[in-house]
Formats: structure tokens, C-alpha cells, sequence
């Protein structure tokens, strides 16, 4: 009897998913394991993990670990020029599918950040209707990146946002928004224009990392040579109505919008700042959108009907 041993040197993989590719492609251009790690927001073994799969996979070494850095083999060249193919192509099937459907779609979508949307845009919704009955619209609410991503993703057709984050998009100032700072009454501090040495002994609720009052504040704090870890921040808030709320408790004070505090309240003082704090709320649409004349009705109505210094009543 013979036996015939045979060397398998290449194992043929199931299938190779998108995640993986991108993990992949981020740990090469970015020439490092944890800094790939940051930019997915995952653990660097999570990343090592998808690296050695994919190696186990293919049956081949692709990355050499260097003091100073990696380095790729021919074999991780060869993937990894294959992988942007497969990532570029996963894109554009993703965008035909997402043009396709926005051909289909009827209604005309507007995203706006949280301030705008639950204080400002159903009132302003109401009356284009009343102008223009028959253009169907719709709305989503959410905080700006989500609605800038709506609009790169052609989720939605035109966002107002209070932070202009991504590059990607087109920007037109469409309304000021004075801030001001809301108080507890029981602390007893109604100093009006606020000064901020005073201001900066109290405890502060403020809403989450990406809202655009909180960038606001953050950059009024950097122009007066103030660090924000001198902010003493008791609580951090996802909507305007539990930072009022927790206002009201008397947990500390808060700066917000002062469209989101159109009531007077018995629990809190409303104080301006001095030197005057604000933002503006943008109109953020894509270039190629424009010449949907749903879109340029829109764009019109408002400019014509919402100046800098008026809010819709």
C-alpha cells in the first residue's frame, strides 16, 4: 500500500466581508494597529484579530510589525489593492441603490438638529405647506453629525443644523441663535450680562459632546483664555428637556438655546452672557441637490420668510 502526503499551501477563504477589508485597509494607512483602533472606535486586539483572520484566511502573511512601523509583504500589497477595490465598489453599489431610491421617494425630506427641529421647523413645515400644498414633505429630528450624515448618505434632502461639521456639504447661514445660561433660583445668582468668574463656581449640567451649543460654549470659553476643565460638570444630557429639567431639581446650571426656553419658569433666572454668546442654525444641503426645485423652494421660503433677527411665531 502507498500513501501520498500532499501539502495544501493555499486554503481557498469562504468569503471575504467588508469590515474586515476596512480593517485592513485602516491599519495601512494609518501604519499603526491602535491608531487603526481610534479611527474605528474598536479594541486594538479587535483589530489584530481581523488582521490574523484574514492572514489565516488567505494562508499568507500580509503585515510585518517593524520598530518604526509595518510593513506590507506582496502578498499584503496584493490584498490590500484589491481590498480598496472591493471597498470602492461596496460604495458605489451603496449609492446607485440610494440615488435609485431617491428618484423613487415622493416626499421631500428635511432633517434638523434637535433645537431647530422640536422648536422651529413644525411651525415652519405648517405654513410651506399652507404655500405649497402639493410638495409632500417629511421630517426627521436628530443631532447634526446624524443629520449630516443623512444628507452625504442622500437619506435626506436638506438638513439645518447648528454645528457645520462635515466638509462634504454646503453651508448658508439661516438663522442667529442667541444662548443664554439658565440658572436654579434657589442658588440665588441672577447676575445679568453673566461674568464668567462668578459663573465658573457653579455646577454645570450641559448637553452631550456633539451638540452644537456645546461646541458654541466650549469656543466662547477658549476666546476668554478659560479652559474647559474648569468647567464644573455635574451632569452631561442628550435633549433640552432633561437639562431644563434637571435645572428645575436644581442640580446646576445649564447654557441651552434661547429658543428652547420660550416659557418663563418659577425654578429658574434666565441670564444673557456678557459680550453676547450665539450660534447660527445653517441651511446644509449637497451640491448636486440644488437643482431639485423642491429643494430651491424651500431654500427660498425660508430666507424670504425667517430673517437673521426674526424667529417664526
Amino acid at each position: 500500500m502507498i500513501y501520498i502526503h500532499v501539502k495544501m499551501w493555499y486554503r481557498v477563504p469562504m468569503y471575504l466581508d467588508l469590515f474586515s477589508a476596512k480593517v485592513f485597509i485602516t491599519v495601512v494607512e494609518e501604519g499603526s494597529f491602535s491608531l487603526a483602533s481610534k479611527k474605528l472606535f474598536i479594541t486594538q486586539p479587535a483589530v489584530s484579530f481581523q488582521i490574523k483572520a484574514l492572514e489565516n484566511m488567505y494562508n499568507s502573511t500580509f503585515i510585518i510589525r517593524k520598530q518604526g512601523g509595518l510593513k506590507l509583504t506582496k502578498a499584503g500589497e496584493t490584498f490590500y489593492n484589491f481590498a480598496k477595490k472591493f471597498v470602492k465598489l461596496n460604495d458605489e453599489l451603496v449609492n446607485s441603490i440610494r440615488i435609485q431610491h431617491q428618484k423613487e421617494k415622493k416626499d421631500l425630506i428635511i432633517g434638523a438638529s434637535s433645537t431647530f427641529g422640536e422648536y422651529l421647523l413644525p411651525k415652519i413645515l405648517i405654513k410651506f405647506r399652507e404655500a405649497y400644498p402639493n410638495i409632500k414633505t417629511g421630517f426627521r429630528i436628530g443631532k447634526s453629525p446624524a443629520i449630516l450624515s443623512g444628507l452625504a448618505n442622500r437619506d435626506i434632502d436638506i438638513g439645518i443644523v447648528g454645528n457645520p461639521l462635515s466638509t462634504s456639504v454646503e453651508y448658508e447661514e439661516l438663522l442667529e441663535d442667541p444662548l443664554v445660561m439658565i440658572v436654579p433660583k434657589k442658588y440665588n445668582y441672577n447676575d445679568s450680562p453673566l461674568k464668567l468668574k462668578g459663573v465658573l463656581e457653579l455646577p454645570f449640567i450641559i448637553r452631550e459632546e456633539e451638540s452644537g451649543v456645546t461646541w458654541c460654549w466650549k469656543h466662547y470659553l477658549l476666546k476668554h483664555n478659560v479652559s474647559w476643565n474648569k468647567v464644573k460638570i455635574r451632569a452631561i444630557v442628550h435633549c433640552n428637556a432633561c437639562a431644563k429639567a434637571a435645572v428645575k431639581e436644581g442640580w446646576g446650571a445649564c447654557v441651552l438655546s434661547k429658543i428652547a426656553i420660550s416659557e418663563s419658569s418659577q425654578h429658574y433666572n434666565i441670564l444673557d452672557f456678557e459680550g453676547r454668546l450665539k450660534r447660527y442654525f445653517y441651511f446644509a444641503y449637497l451640491e448636486e441637490k440644488v437643482k431639485d426645485p423642491r429643494i430651491n423652494l424651500f431654500r427660498k421660503f425660508l430666507k424670504i420668510n425667517f430673517s437673521h433677527d426674526s424667529l417664526p411665531s
